[in-house]
């Protein structure tokens, strides 16, 4: 019997039957990014931010509401505008739904998968367990729309951390390195203050704001001991502000044993990180891209292409997990152009990958110029 539920209240707007608002795994949801549509798939509020995010965030209420959840419960969340002028504007309306005290990453986008959509909310919630926040004094403090760490039973999630010391000063400006030194001891010290350890980190998602920032995350994260979780970088417009260069955000698992996986018929990833690492029965996978086993790129300028290899990556990392790609319950889809939607649809319709949550957002750009598409993605074994 199948311990797995999808949600798609129709009130919420249409999937088109490419992916499920909602996954129900245990007691987590798994969320898909929510836009402002209504009921019949048109856009509410074009041009308006404040009717937009009303109407997402309406969504957003009523996929937790079928999921038997609440904005209470929610753990962690990303929230992608396509301009960081209405940063302000989002957090106060998360204020307002009662989402302060679950974890954000907040990512300025090229655009969503309608131009017409001005922001995406996507997340993670938990229905029940032991629920704990964390904001140490050894990091700045929040501006009052979201927590630097929750965790739940024995998974911390941590917010996407930026490059501000304890009293709120931008550290490093204009210095890569230095802000994501600043950006990686932050999240060290949420995690230290759950009790946590780098070894306890399953996964990370690096934001910079340009290409010529990707040594300087890495380094970053060498130099402290993440590079033995999965991983996914993404290059973006904007941060919330100007100043901040990178941004990391992480999931932690405690006191539970994990396995890292590392197939042996997919590209090696010369240690900067790990390709899935499996806590429990959950599998968490590190972005995938379109290289062959030997490291070279499939498809040079063609996203049906890499769309084909990078899932068939993934496919070989959740058999080299014991699962198969019908275990995926969350996959978020970064592109670099909105012309690659169609290609990576097509074969995502192909291998039958229609009902996980899904979020696509278009972004700048990803670890190397040729990389059109990159998808990383949440597992869980044996619920199906």
């Amino acid at each position: 019997m199948s311990n797995r539920r999808f949600i798609n209240p129709p009130d919420a707007g249409p999937t088109n039957g490419r992916y499920s608002k909602a996954v129900v795994s245990g007691n987590r949801v798994f969320m898909a990014g929510q836009v402002p549509v209504d009921m019949g798939g048109h856009v509410s509020g074009a041009g308006d931010i404040e009717i937009q995010t009303s109407q997402t965030l309406r969504n957003v209420g009523r996929v937790l509401e079928e999921s038997g959840s609440s904005f209470g419960d929610m753990t962690m969340t990303r929230v992608y505008p396509a301009s960081v002028a209405w940063r302000n504007q989002i957090g106060d309306a998360r204020r307002a739904a009662g989402l302060a005290s679950a974890t954000s990453t907040l990512a300025v986008i090229e655009s969503l998968a309608n131009p017409s959509l001005l922001l995406e909310i996507s997340g993670i919630a938990h229905i029940g367990g032991e629920r704990s926040t964390f904001s140490p004094d050894t990091v700045h403090e929040t501006p009052g729309t979201y927590t630097h760490g929750v965790q739940v039973d024995d998974t911390l999630y941590i917010a996407g951390q930026i490059a501000l010391d304890p009293d709120g000063n931008v550290v490093g400006k204009g210095d890569a390195e230095a802000q994501a030194d600043q950006a990686v001891l932050n999240l060290l010290r949420v995690l230290e203050a759950a009790g946590g350890s780098p070894d306890d980190i399953v996964y990370t998602c690096l934001y910079i704001t340009h290409p010529s920032y990707v040594d300087a995350i890495r380094t970053a994260r060498r130099k402290y001991g993440l590079t033995g979780c999965p991983s996914t970088l993404i290059v973006v417009p904007s941060l919330a502000t100007a100043d901040f260069l990178v941004e990391i955000e992480a999931i932690a698992v405690l006191g539970t044993e994990k396995t890292v996986i590392k197939p042996p018929d997919v590209h090696s990833v010369s240690g900067r990180y790990e390709h899935a690492v499996v806590a429990g029965d959950t599998v968490y996978m590190a972005g995938q891209i379109a290289l062959d086993p030997d490291g070279n790129l499939v498809g040079l300028g063609d996203s049906e292409a890499q769309a084909r290899q990078l899932y068939h990556n993934m496919e070989r990392v959740m058999a080299a997990a014991g699962g198969t790609l019908d275990d995926i319950v969350s996959a978020t889809v970064y592109m670099t152009n909105l012309q690659h939607r169609e290609g990576h649809n097509k074969v995502r319709g192909e291998i039958g990958l229609t009902t996980p949550a899904n979020t696509s957002v278009v972004i700048s750009a990803l670890a190397q110029p040729d990389f059109l598409l990159e998808v990383e993605a949440i597992a869980v074994l044996g619920d199906r």
